[in-house]
C-alpha cells in the first residue's frame, strides 16, 4: 500500500503493519499522558493555560492511530476523558468531606464513558479512509454535552467552550449559533490538526499503520477544519469591535456585587454542614450578618452604586415580613436597589412541601418590585427539591432599566433562565448566588457564557468566594477567587453597559444546534453497525 491509498483497507487484513512492542505501549501511554496533562493545565485553578486545548487532544490521536495497536486505541481516550471528568467533578471536593473517592471513582466512570465511543472511532475511520475523522469525536462529544445540559448535577459546568471564557473577543459568535458550536471547533481544530500529523508520520514511518492517510483526505479535510477556524476568529472580531461600538453609546449602570463572610450565613444547604443553631444564636448571626451586609452596601454606594446584589439564600426569613424590615429601610436610606437571596416561609414545593428558593428586588423608595425563585436546585449539593417551583421570568421596571433577576446555578443552563429573562425585555440580570470554594475557580466562565450568548450584563452576589461582574459582550469587569474555609468580604463595583437585546441566540437558542448533532451522531454510528454487517 502506497502512502496514499483511497481505498479503505482493513488493517487486520494486512501482513504490512509493524508489531507493537513494549516500546510502542510506553510511547503511546505517554503521549496520552502529555494530553492529559495539557487539559489538566487548561483549567483557571490549575495553570489557566486554556490555549493548549487547541492542541490538547493532538497527541492522544498520535498515540491511538498510529503508535498503539488497534485493540489498545481506546486507552488515551479514556486517560484524557478520566482526567477531563475528574477535574470538572473535583469541583465538588468542598461537598464530599470523607467521601472524595467519590470525585475518583466518577472521573473514571465518564473515562470509561468516552471509550464506548471512542473505541469505534480507529476501525471506523479506516473503514471510511479518513473522510469523517474531523467530524468523529466532535460529534459524539458534543451529543454527550447536549444529552446531559439540562443534567441538575453539574449543569454545563463540564462543556469544554467554558475554558475560553478569558477570551472574549474570539467567542462572540456564540451569541448566534450557541455555545456548544464552539466546543465543536475546539474538537474538530484538534482533529484537523492530529491529520497533518497522522499523514506526516505515514510518509516517515509507513510500517506504524497498515492504513494509511489518502493526501486529498488531508487537503479537503484541511480546508473545512481551518476554513471553519478562520470564518469563526473573523466574525467574532466583527462582532466585538461592532458590538464595543454599539455599547459605548448606550447607558450605564453602576453596580455592586457584594461577598460577605460565609461565617455570617445561615445554616442551609450550601453551609458545608454547619451545625442547626438554637434561636439565640440564630439571632446573634442574624445580627452580624445584618451589621455587615449595611457597612457593604453603604460601601458600594459610596463607590456610586446605584443597585447592590446579595448572595443567595442571604435570609432564612422573608425580608417581607416584619422581620426584613431593615431591608426595605437600608434601600430607602441609600436611595438604591438591593436584590437579595431568601428562603420563603410558605412551603410551596411538592411533595416535600420546602420553602422555596427566593429573591426579591426592593427599589430606591424602599418597596417591593417583585419576587422570583430559583428554577434549577442543585442536586450535587443535596439541595432539597420537591417539585418544580414556578416557572416565571418577571421583569422589573428599575430607573436604571429593566432588571431581571435568576439565582445561582440558572446560570448554568443556557436555555432557560438568563435567556428568557433577556427575552421577556431585561436589560440586566442580578444572580444572587452561593458557591463553595473548591468550585470558586471555574464559576465565573459561564457566567461570561451567559453574557456573551445574550449581550447582558451580569451581577453575581456571592458568599465569600466568587463573585463577578460581567459586562454586556462578556468581558470580566470585577471577579473574585477564594478558596479560604469562610471566603473573603469583598465589594465589586463596576460600570455595566445595558443589554441591546439583538443576540440572535436569545430569540433562537441552542436547540436546533443541538437536534442537528444528535441526528448526525446517529447516523454515523449507524454507519458503524452497517459496515460492521456489511463485513460480516
Amino acid at each position: 500500500m502506497t502512502t496514499d491509498q483511497s481505498v479503505p483497507v482493513d488493517a487486520a487484513q494486512t501482513p504490512t503493519q509493524s508489531p507493537a512492542g513494549i516500546g510502542r505501549i510506553a510511547g503511546g501511554l505517554a503521549l496520552s499522558i502529555l494530553s492529559a496533562v495539557m487539559v489538566w493545565v487548561s483549567f483557571p485553578d490549575r495553570g489557566g493555560l486554556y490555549p493548549l486545548l487547541l492542541v490538547a487532544f493532538v497527541p492522544m490521536y498520535v498515540a491511538a492511530y498510529r503508535v498503539l495497536p488497534r485493540r489498545l486505541s481506546a486507552i488515551p481516550i479514556f486517560i484524557v476523558g478520566s482526567v477531563y471528568w475528574f477535574i470538572i467533578w473535583s469541583t465538588a471536593w468542598g461537598l464530599l468531606d470523607g467521601y472524595h473517592w467519590v470525585i475518583f471513582a466518577i472521573g473514571i466512570f465518564f473515562g470509561l464513558s468516552c471509550v464506548l465511543f471512542g473505541i469505534f472511532d480507529r476501525k471506523f475511520s479506516e473503514r471510511t479512509g479518513y473522510k469523517w475523522f474531523v467530524v468523529q469525536l466532535p460529534l459524539w462529544w458534543v451529543a454527550v454535552d447536549i444529552i446531559f445540559q439540562e443534567n441538575l448535577w453539574d449543569g454545563t459546568n463540564g462543556w469544554l467552550a467554558y475554558r475560553f471564557a478569558g477570551a472574549t473577543p474570539f467567542i462572540q459568535p456564540v451569541s448566534i449559533v450557541s455555545t456548544p458550536v464552539l466546543t465543536f471547533l475546539i474538537l474538530m481544530f484538534n482533529a484537523g490538526l492530529a491529520l497533518l500529523v497522522l499523514k506526516w508520520i505515514d510518509t516517515r514511518w509507513p510500517l506504524l499503520s497498515a492504513v494509511h492517510v489518502p493526501r486529498k483526505i488531508v487537503v479537503w479535510s484541511s480546508v473545512a477544519t481551518f476554513g471553519f477556524a478562520a470564518i469563526w476568529i473573523a466574525s467574532s472580531l466583527y462582532i466585538y469591535t461592532s458590538l464595543n461600538a454599539q455599547l459605548a453609546d448606550a447607558d450605564t449602570v453602576r453596580v455592586a456585587a457584594i461577598q460577605p463572610s460565609n461565617s455570617h450565613m445561615p445554616a442551609t444547604s450550601f453551609s458545608g454542614g454547619q451545625p442547626i443553631p438554637t434561636p439565640a444564636e440564630d439571632d446573634v448571626r442574624r445580627g452580624l450578618q445584618q451589621a455587615e451586609l449595611v457597612r457593604l452596601t453603604k460601601e458600594a454606594v459610596a463607590q456610586g452604586a446605584v443597585m447592590s446584589v446579595w448572595p443567595e439564600e442571604t435570609l432564612n426569613y422573608d425580608p417581607r415580613g416584619p422581620r426584613g424590615t431593615w431591608v426595605s429601610d437600608l434601600a430607602r436610606e441609600t436611595r438604591t436597589t438591593i436584590v437579595t437571596g431568601f428562603l420563603g416561609e410558605t412551603p410551596i414545593a411538592w411533595p416535600s412541601r420546602k420553602a422555596p428558593n427566593m429573591a426579591a428586588v426592593f427599589g430606591p423608595t424602599g418597596e417591593l418590585a417583585g419576587v422570583t425563585y430559583k428554577i434549577h436546585p442543585v442536586l450535587a449539593a443535596d439541595e432539597e427539591w420537591g417539585g418544580t417551583t414556578p416557572q416565571i421570568f418577571p421583569t422589573f421596571n428599575m430607573p436604571f432599566g429593566q432588571l431581571g433577576v435568576i439565582i445561582c446555578f440558572d446560570h448554568d443552563f443556557p436555555n432557560s433562565s438568563a435567556r428568557l429573562q433577556t427575552l421577556t425585555g431585561s436589560q440586566i440580570l442580578a444572580n444572587p448566588a452561593w458557591d463553595w470554594s473548591s468550585i470558586s475557580s471555574v464559576r465565573w466562565q459561564s457566567v461570561v457564557f451567559r453574557s456573551v450568548e445574550n449581550r447582558i450584563p451580569i451581577v453575581k452576589g456571592e458568599t465569600g468566594f466568587d463573585a463577578v461582574i460581567t459586562d454586556a459582550n462578556g468581558m470580566v469587569l470585577e471577579r473574585t477567587d477564594d478558596k479560604t474555609e469562610n471566603g473573603e468580604v469583598n465589594v465589586l463595583v463596576a460600570d455595566v453597559h445595558l443589554s441591546p437585546r439583538d443576540a440572535p441566540f436569545t430569540q433562537l437558542g441552542g436547540m436546533w444546534f443541538g437536534v442537528l448533532v444528535l441526528i448526525a451522531a446517529v447516523a454515523r454510528y449507524g454507519w458503524q453497525v452497517a459496515l460492521w454487517w456489511r463485513g460480516r
